[in-house]
């Protein structure tokens, strides 16, 4: 229940203040994947899934042990190519830490550290060339990455040595 909860805040954080978030969770417990009637099930009736996948909504199985680590990070780095925004849903009870080599999306991997709640360093390893766009609370900073370049940045995302 943690996670939803913690998925549902990092959605919510990174969404446009007027565009609402448009999910619906089902919690279930050990449910497989051939337990639902979408994926072949015939013993067990689960109708109303099945018109949610027939009128073209996707259902995802969250699977704890897989995708904790991944909402913890994205915690941390909400990443698409071409963006990424620095502890968008992190818990405000987790004040100091750091976390290393958080591959982001685009191909690059990140380095973070906080303090207080707030972020201290956040070290961009690129991957690759290109532009991207880096985010923290309300300040954002447009970048053109090199590969192979390392970039560190400071609370008020100001590069530094």
């Amino acid at each position: 229940m943690i996670i939803l909860l913690a998925l549902c805040v990092l959605i919510t954080q990174v969404q446009s203040k007027t565009q609402r978030p448009n999910i619906i969770v089902i919690v279930t417990d050990d449910q497989g994947w051939g337990d639902v009637g979408f994926n072949g099930c015939t013993d067990i009736p689960t109708p109303h899934l099945d018109s949610l996948t027939r009128s073209n909504h996707g259902v995802y199985n969250l699977d704890a042990a897989l995708s904790l680590p991944r909402l913890l990070m994205e915690m941390l780095v909400f990443s698409r190519p071409g963006y990424m925004r620095l502890m968008p849903g992190w818990p405000g009870e987790y004040v100091d830490g750091s976390l290393a080599g958080v591959l982001v999306r685009g191909g690059h991997k990140m380095d973070i550290s906080w303090e207080n709640g707030k972020l201290k360093l956040a070290v961009l390893y690129a991957g690759k060339d290109g532009t991207s766009e880096i985010h923290y609370g309300d300040l954002s900073k447009s970048m053109n990455l090199k590969a192979g370049a390392v970039y560190r940045f400071n609370t008020h995302l100001e590069i530094v040595n």
